[in-house]
């Protein structure tokens, strides 16, 4: 269940976000730590579903980024239920050397967002700092209301490990920074307000900075 909300309010915030003409995106999956406790089709199967029934073409590709051996059984067991289109959309990668990765990501992503998930792939390599990224599960799922916009995952201190903010990269927080403070207020809960005060907070906030 828990699986489920998380990637129905990922879609929703990514939809939130869309401008035309883009009206679709790329999933990237890092296989990260993936061994057998995690060979249950049921998120796969109940992913598929949301795509086919409620975010019908919104997946441009989905990338499954150093999926290992082991993966093959899980994927052989659910592709006969995926939608041919849906499948044709599945494509695998190799991690390889920054430098493989970074050609790689270059087809799909500009510079900038390329070199942050470089950095993303090789953190969630490290233990140590897979542990320092501390993640809101209430916020993640939609489901916590925030007091004022400062509060927000993105504007705290956690959200940056080794000088890298996890929930974006720079340009992409600064376009949040840029979004009416209404929109931040309805995607993330936060009680109207025209206050002054609220508006310099998220103007300032930690993860608009280089």
């Amino acid at each position: 269940v828990e699986n489920t909300q998380h990637m129905i309010h990922t879609f929703d915030h990514a939809i939130s976000l869309m401008e035309a003409p883009n009206e679709k995106w790329i999933w990237i999956s890092d296989f990260t730590g993936f061994g057998m406790k995690h060979l249950n089709p049921s998120t796969s199967i109940a992913a598929s579903s949301l795509f086919s029934t409620y975010y019908p073409e919104r997946l441009g590709t989905f990338l499954f980024l150093g999926a290992p051996k082991i993966f093959s059984t899980l994927y052989h067991s659910i592709t006969p239920l995926l939608d041919p289109v849906t499948r044709s959309k599945l494509t695998f990668v190799p991690k390889g050397t920054d430098d493989q990765m970074r050609q790689m990501f270059s087809e799909y992503f500009d510079e900038e967002l390329s070199e942050w998930l470089i950095k993303e792939v090789k953190q969630n390599a490290d233990k140590a700092k897979r542990k320092e990224k501390k993640y809101s599960s209430a916020a993640i799922k939609g489901s916590k209301s925030f007091s004022s916009v400062e509060d927000v995952p993105c504007a705290q201190e956690d959200a940056v490990v080794s000088g890298h903010n996890f929930h974006g990269t720079s340009s992409f927080l600064k376009h949040l920074q840029k979004q009416p403070l209404n929109w931040q207020q309805s995607f993330y809960h936060i009680p109207p307000s025209s206050s002054a005060p609220d508006i310099q907070v998220l103007e300032a906030s930690p993860c608009c900075q280089d």
